[in-house]
């Protein structure tokens, strides 16, 4: 809370997580956040991918920048955003063979810029 800068939170790679909540962090009244999950996820089974909720934030860049691969019922969040200053590539990635899956990029509140909302390729979901 009350960060000045947050980078880099979970930038690596998640492999074959079953049935797990991953969860990247929670930001409030942060200055600027940047590649909060800079990543891939791949072969997640069963999972609750949350990218953050952010909220009163300045900038926010790059908050989901990876790819996520082979989904089974997941729910993909990337996040929550209310009355934020700029909000830029909230989920610049991949997505293929989604099933059953919800995808969410993000919910904007009185926001004032929003550019490249879901600036990626959605494959296979059924």
């Amino acid at each position: 809370s009350s960060a000045g800068t947050v980078t880099n939170i979970l930038a690596g790679t998640i492999t074959s997580v079953l049935g797990a909540t991953i969860t990247a962090g929670t930001l409030t009244s942060a200055g600027t956040v940047t590649n909060l999950l800079d990543g891939t996820i791949t072969s997640v089974l069963g999972a609750t991918i949350t990218a953050g909720t952010l909220t009163s934030a300045g900038t926010v860049t790059n908050l989901l920048d990876g790819t996520i691969t082979s989904v089974l019922g997941a729910t993909i969040t990337a996040g929550t955003l209310t009355s934020a200053g700029t909000v830029t590539n909230l989920l610049d990635g991949t997505i293929t063979s989604v099933l059953g899956a919800t995808i969410t990029a993000g919910t904007l509140t009185s926001a004032g810029t929003v550019t490249n909302l879901l600036d990626g390729t959605i494959t296979s979901v059924l």
